[in-house]
């Protein structure tokens, strides 16, 4: 078992989902004084490989990221703070993926709290949560939650960009068929499965809706805030509702969407059963429109 990370270095984990604004809350977090902003949102060490990042064959997209991110550091030498995050990649990059590389990464300043936003965290298995609880017993975590169907649809689109290199999604291509059914993307739809999982290792996990995102980011970052024991987020005009990742695509077909919509049904009963919430009780009803 792990040693306990103290008491006194706050923590808080955003476990997902996917596509469901982690990027927004993590930016929107990280411009607090008392909230210290890695060089990267994701780290992914719970559930992940022990091999370092760019040796292993997982965390593909990492992989790929890294190489661009470290470049642009390394241009901007002059700066302090550009040095200093060098020195984190190059850490996170090629150190031993260990509970001390993951104590290093997230060491920060006295009074501050650090977030490792990485919405893979979601469906990680039971045992890689223990060890999250066992590393961070004290731990905050934040569990963004979107219509799943729609949250389904933006990750294969993600995926068209990141893997296929498509600006735009064919939605005809067999690959997206895959996709479109893959376990792992309807796991992280599952979302009152992963809530129990996380909940049985921390006593309170804080949930916010894509919806209120997008319709009163404010009382969102408001709410955020005072669970984490943070300052309030002050508004920012500019980043507003603004999406991170923006992305512009036609509709899949219907019948794909009548077949995603059954294998989800069952899944947000069992969340609105959980939570009573009136925006899964929507999502519920649009569901069985299909």
């Amino acid at each position: 078992m792990p040693n306990p990370i103290p008491d006194s270095e706050r923590h808080y984990i955003c476990i997902g989902a996917t596509k469901s604004a982690t990027t927004w809350l993590h930016q929107r977090l990280g411009q607090q004084k008392d909230v210290y902003r890695l060089p990267l949102k994701e780290i992914r060490y719970f559930g992940g490989p022990r091999l370092p990042t760019l040796m292993g064959r997982s965390l593909r997209d990492q992989k790929r990221r890294l190489p661009r991110i470290i470049g642009h550091r390394a241009k901007r030498l002059h700066q302090t703070a550009a040095r200093r995050d060098l020195a984190w990649l190059l850490y996170y990059a090629f150190g031993p993926r260990t509970d001390g590389w993951y104590r290093t990464l997230t060491r920060h300043p006295e009074g501050t709290l650090v977030g490792d936003s990485s919405p893979q965290y979601a469906i990680i298995p039971d045992a890689d949560i223990a060890h999250a609880a066992a590393l961070l017993p004290n731990a905050k975590i934040l569990y963004l939650l979107r219509n799943p169907l729609d949250r389904h649809v933006s990750h294969v689109a993600m995926h068209f960009r990141t893997i296929r290199g498509h600006a735009t999604p064919n939605w005809d291509d067999p690959w997206a068929t895959k996709q479109f059914f893959s376990e792992r993307l309807l796991a992280h739809g599952d979302y009152a499965a992963n809530l129990a999982r996380w909940e049985s290792h921390f006593p309170s996990v804080h949930i916010e809706f894509y919806d209120d995102i997008r319709a009163t980011p404010q009382s969102v970052l408001d709410a955020t805030a005072k669970y984490l024991g943070i300052a309030p987020v002050k508004p920012d005009r500019e980043a507003g509702t603004k999406r991170v990742y923006p992305g512009s695509y036609d509709s899949p077909p219907d019948a794909i969407k009548a077949k995603l919509a059954k294998l989800y049904i069952e899944k947000v009963e069992a969340l609105h059963a959980r939570l009573a919430h009136r925006h899964t009780r929507t999502w519920l009803e649009d569901l069985r429109n299909f």
